[in-house]
Parts: structure tokens; C-alpha cells; sequence
């Protein structure tokens, strides 16, 4: 039987990946660690930056990089990236989004984040099969915020990835409490 030890789910002493009820997926286990805490990012109005020196930056638990992903859920598994965001500032324009700190760089975006004066706040989801170009040697261990041409500042919270096809809702790694 599966019980809660601090936020997560374990049996036996070891962290579930994923927990089903009635056939319906209710808990899918955060692979990036330290995602307790968000972060507030500052819009560079520059091509190609990112937030990392503002936080913006986080890895996957276990020292995992992302062909230890392909290998443990296979090319027919799914990973799917879930967060919110809340844009701020005076002008708010340009674009970001989430991508691998290293190959296979893309795949955890199906499109960039506009934010705007009317834009500005919204919970982004997305799922990526393992199968996609370069999963099965990629050398990421974490993820990076793209961001290009941004004014404002960006606050990304809740952030999720999971061996799952659906998002669920936010908790941390187990590695973040046992």
C-alpha cells in the first residue's frame, strides 16, 4: 500500500512515479528537484537569454540527464511539463519559454510564451514523446527559460515534469524530503 511521507507518495520506502485511481492518473512524480520555491525572472530585451542566474535554472532529481529518462520509461513513454507564470512591469512584450540546458535542447515547448499588458498571467502544459529526436542520447541534466526580446519580469511557480500524457497537480521531487 502506498502512503504519504511528507508530500510524496511511497511503498515500501521508495518514491512512486506515477499513481492511478478508477483508471485515472492522480499523482505523477516531479523529475526536477528543488521546484518548492519559484522564482522571479527580469526580461533582458536581448535575443537567446535566459533566467538562470535569477534562479530560473532546475535539474532533474537524481543527477538524471535526459537519456536516463528514455532508458528508464523507454521511446514509447511521454514527459509532460506543467508550470504557471505571471508576468509584471511597466511594458510587458516579447517572448519565453522552456527548453533543456544542452541537446536535445527542444521538445518541452510547442510554442513561445507571449506575454502582454493583456496576456499576462497562465498555466502552460505540454507533453513530449521520448521518441522525439535526440531523447535517447541527450547530455541535459535540467531545464533553462528561453527568453527573447522580454520586457518585464516573469514569475514561474508550480513547476512539473512528469513520465506521464497529462499534467497533474504540483508536488516536489521526493529527493526534496526523503
Amino acid at each position: 500500500m502506498a502512503t504519504i511521507n511528507g508530500k510524496v507518495l511511497v511503498r515500501d520506502g521508495k518514491p512512486l512515479d506515477r499513481v492511478c485511481s478508477n483508471g485515472r492518473l492522480v499523482y505523477g512524480r516531479n523529475l526536477f528537484i528543488g521546484t518548492a520555491k519559484g522564482f522571479t525572472g527580469v526580461g533582458t530585451n536581448s535575443t537567446k537569454g535566459d533566467f538562470n542566474a535569477q534562479g530560473g535554472k532546475y535539474y532533474l532529481a537524481g543527477g538524471k540527464k535526459v537519456s536516463d529518462l528514455y532508458n528508464q520509461y523507454g521511446s514509447s513513454g511521454y514527459l509532460t511539463i506543467s508550470f504557471d507564470w505571471v508576468a509584471s512591469g511597466s511594458t510587458i512584450s516579447g517572448t519565453f519559454n522552456p527548453q533543456w540546458d544542452n541537446t536535445p535542447w527542444g521538445g518541452l515547448s510547442k510554442s513561445t510564451i507571449s506575454p502582454s499588458s493583456l496576456n499576462s498571467s497562465g498555466h502552460y502544459e505540454w507533453t513530449v514523446p521520448l521518441s522525439a529526436g535526440g531523447y535517447s542520447t541527450g547530455i541535459a541534466d535540467g531545464i533553462q527559460f528561453r527568453q527573447d526580446n522580454l520586457q518585464g519580469n516573469i514569475t514561474i511557480s508550480n513547476l512539473k515534469l512528469e513520465s506521464a500524457y497529462q499534467a497533474t497537480p504540483w508536488t516536489p521531487a521526493p529527493e526534496d524530503y526523503i
